[in-house]
């Protein structure tokens, strides 16, 4: 002889006093007073910080201490925006082709000297900052 039961268990979480009779779409999802309190705190914190999208500003002083020796980054300036070269190989130790070093602003070499498009710059290094004109 063979018998099957079927077994279901319902799990509900317990019920305040305040949802015991309500439907799911009649509970009040408005936040307690203390979570008031908190969210209101975490906002204040907020709007003391720097906007999100802010970046340092180097000036040219600043920016050639990033030249990629001693342990540095490598940073370089074009057109007002400072780029982290640090890990693009043609940039290995802050020397690209043996001749333009990092720490310094490279608009006019980018844009009238260099065999390529600043492109290689601006769509493979990210922005880290930027730079103060003189």
């Amino acid at each position: 002889m063979l018998t099957i039961v079927s077994c279901t268990a319902e799990t509900t979480a317990p019920k305040s006093d305040a949802t015991e009779n309500k439907s799911a779409d009649q509970v009040d999802l408005a936040p307690t007073d203390s979570q008031s309190a908190d969210t209101q705190a975490v906002e204040d914190q907020a709007s003391d910080a720097q906007p999100a999208d802010a970046l340092p500003v180097f000036t040219p002083e600043e920016l050639s201490k990033y030249n990629g020796k001693d342990g540095m980054a490598a940073y370089v300036g074009y057109e007002g925006k400072v780029y982290d070269v640090s890990k693009i190989k043609a940039w290995k130790n802050g020397i690209h082709q043996g001749k333009y070093e990092a720490g310094q602003d490279l608009t006019d070499i980018l844009n009238n000297v260099a065999p390529h498009s600043p492109k290689n710059l601006t769509d493979n290094a990210p922005v880290v900052g930027t730079l103060e004109q003189n």
